[in-house]
């Protein structure tokens, strides 16, 4: 038998005062910074068919999206180049990780992002691109689903916002996923704002990422199971499929992977004395894959994001994939 002291009135009251504990426990500073096998395969960004902008059977935990930040859509001029790895002189960008065989492409993708936020709001703190180390794992074991069979970046760009994050060592990236989510019983280990206050999408166009990537790294979808994304060693991802990366055209290339990118080149001279504009992203498969695990796509391919399905180098600009955090 369940009684009730006091009436409704108390039972209301000691709801809002969970509640307000449950917001204190998110909204807290973060903790004292510490410390901080190569397995590549195919990846899967969908989940159960999801895509676009919908994202799939596993609705967003706040709704923090926010209109993408006016500021950005003047006709103030960009700058030649931009590199969350150096910005006036201080990197934003943490070491390149493996997600291991788990499908987990999304959530590290996301860190990329949050964490360039985390570091610039935190930084007198002590929190570093040496220092910083956010987990993934706590993606995996929130959210409803086996997380290892794919994701969407915002989903869990949206968790960032309202729900905090947390550092790695406090909450260890295992690479299975077994739904089992201490945040539910109160709060999870060391869990911290994350100094996002919303997540925007990207406009899908060379301008709209350069102009998105002012705010923060841009967690995208690519088509990665072509033979030039997987092997890659070096060099920039060219326009009209030549890459290799999953289709003879962009239109045809199939979006199944997550990275982020982290900046821009608008000056990159090329052997054959082209002129490019070059993205540099930062992928998830260890730092043997790639240019230490980082890659060069071009950004200013003819078609590239200028409607009628041109998707440019590795389906980049595909709709309803690429998300920016909004500080």
């Amino acid at each position: 038998m369940v009684v009730v002291v006091g009436g409704v009135g108390v039972v209301v009251r000691r709801r809002r005062r969970r509640r307000r504990r449950r917001r204190r426990r998110t909204n807290r500073a973060p903790p004292p910074v510490g410390g901080g096998g190569d397995g590549l395969r195919r990846r899967r960004l969908h989940q159960n068919g999801g895509g676009g902008g919908g994202g799939g059977d596993n609705p967003l935990q706040c709704n923090a999206r926010v209109p993408f930040p006016s500021k950005s859509n003047n006709n103030t001029p960009l700058p030649a180049s931009f590199d969350w790895r150096n910005v006036n002189g201080v990197s934003h960008v943490t070491r390149v990780r493996n997600q291991g065989t788990c499908g987990s492409c999304a959530a590290f993708a996301v860190n990329v992002a949050v964490e360039a936020v985390v570091i610039g709001r935190y930084r007198s703190r002590g929190y570093s691109a040496e220092r910083t180390d956010l987990s993934e794992q706590r993606f995996l074991s929130c959210w409803r689903g086996d997380q290892c069979h794919g994701a969407l970046p915002h989903w869990y760009l949206d968790m960032s916002v309202c729900k905090g994050v947390a550092l790695e060592d406090k909450w260890p990236y295992q690479g299975v996923d077994r739904d089992s989510c201490p945040d539910a019983a109160g709060g999870g280990p060391g869990r911290f704002a994350s100094g996002a206050t919303g997540w925007a999408w990207a406009p899908t166009t060379p301008e709209g990422y350069s102009r998105a990537l002012l705010h923060s790294p841009i967690a995208l979808g690519v088509a990665a199971s072509g033979r030039g994304f997987m092997n890659y060693k070096a060099g920039v991802f060219g326009c009209g499929g030549e890459d290799g990366a999953g289709g003879s055209t962009p239109s045809q290339q199939r979006v199944d992977h997550a990275v982020a990118l982290v900046g821009y080149d608008d000056r990159v001279r090329m052997s054959s004395g082209a002129t490019w504009g070059v993205f540099v992203g930062k992928n998830s498969w260890g730092q043997s894959w790639g240019e230490g695990g980082m890659f060069r796509v071009r950004k200013d391919c003819p078609t590239a994001g200028g409607g009628g399905g041109a998707k440019g180098p590795l389906a980049i600009y595909s709709p309803g994939y690429a998300v920016v955090a909004v500080a």
